[in-house]
C-alpha cells in the first residue's frame, strides 16, 4: 500500500527530533511491506522549497491575491502527494498540528483509508 505519514512538523527548520519521529513510522511501515512518503525527509523538504521560490517568481494569472506563505505552500503540497497514495498513516501528536488536520480532512474528502499510530485493530498491523 501507498502510504503517506501525517503528523505535526510545525517548524521551519525541522528539528531532529521530528526527523527521527517520522523516520521511525517510515521504517516501520516499510518492515511492514508499504511504499511510505514522509514529508519531514531532507530530501523532500529541498523540493518543496526550491519549489516554493519557483513557482513564487512565476506569474500565475490564476492566482490575483498574494502567494502563500510557505506553510500554507507545504499543506498545499502535501495534499497533492497525499491525493497519490492510498492511506495516510496518523502520528500520536497530528491533533496538536493545523497541518496535519488539514491533511486529515483531506483524506476523508478524498476516501483515503486512514490508519492512527497505535491503534492495532485498525488493519494496517
Amino acid at each position: 500500500m501507498k502510504v503517506y505519514i501525517s503528523g505535526k512538523i510545525g517548524e521551519d527548520v525541522i528539528s531532529d527530533a521530528t526527523r527521527e519521529k517520522f523516520k521511525a513510522a517510515e521504517e516501520m511501515l516499510q518492515i511492514m511491506g508499504h511504499e511510505v512518503f514522509n514529508p519531514a525527509s531532507e530530501a523532500w523538504q529541498r523540493v518543496l522549497r526550491n519549489d516554493y521560490l519557483e513557482d513564487k517568481k512565476r506569474k500565475n494569472p490564476y492566482l490575483n491575491g498574494d502567494f502563500p506563505d510557505f506553510y500554507t505552500y507545504a499543506i498545499l503540497r502535501d495534499n497533492m502527494i497525499i491525493a497519490t497514495k492510498e492511506a495516510v498513516f496518523m502520528l500520536p501528536d497530528w491533533l496538536d498540528s493545523p497541518g496535519a488536520k488539514a491533511e486529515h480532512a483531506f483524506a476523508i474528502a478524498t476516501k483515503k483509508k486512514i490508519f492512527y499510530a497505535g491503534d492495532v485493530s485498525a488493519g494496517l498491523f
